[in-house]
C-alpha cells in the first residue's frame, strides 16, 4: 500500500509541475497573442491612412475625387445629425 500512495504522489508532484509550466506557457502566449494583436491594429490604422493619403494623389482630378468624396461624407454625417436632433 505504501509504494501505490508513494507512486500517486509522484505522479500527483509531476502533474502539479507539468501544470505550472503549462500555465507560464499560456501566460507567455497571452502575451505574444496581445502583442501581434496590437501590432495588427496599427497596421490596419496605418494602411487606412495609407488609403487616405493616398487618395489625396498627385493629380488635380485625384484631389478633386477626393474633395467629393470627402464632401459627401461631410453632407452625410450633417444629414445624420439633423436626423439625430429630430
Amino acid at each position: 500500500m505504501d509504494g501505490q500512495t508513494n507512486s500517486i504522489i509522484v505522479k500527483i508532484k509531476a502533474l502539479k509541475e507539468d501544470n505550472i509550466e503549462l500555465d507560464k506557457k499560456y501566460k507567455q502566449l497571452q502575451k505574444q497573442f496581445s502583442e501581434m494583436h496590437s501590432n495588427c491594429e496599427d497596421l490596419q490604422n496605418n494602411y487606412q491612412q495609407l488609403k487616405l493619403a493616398k487618395a489625396f494623389g498627385q493629380s488635380e482630378e485625384d484631389k478633386k475625387k477626393a474633395y467629393q468624396r470627402l464632401s459627401s461624407m461631410i453632407a452625410d454625417i450633417d444629414k445624420c445629425l439633423v436626423m439625430l436632433n429630430e
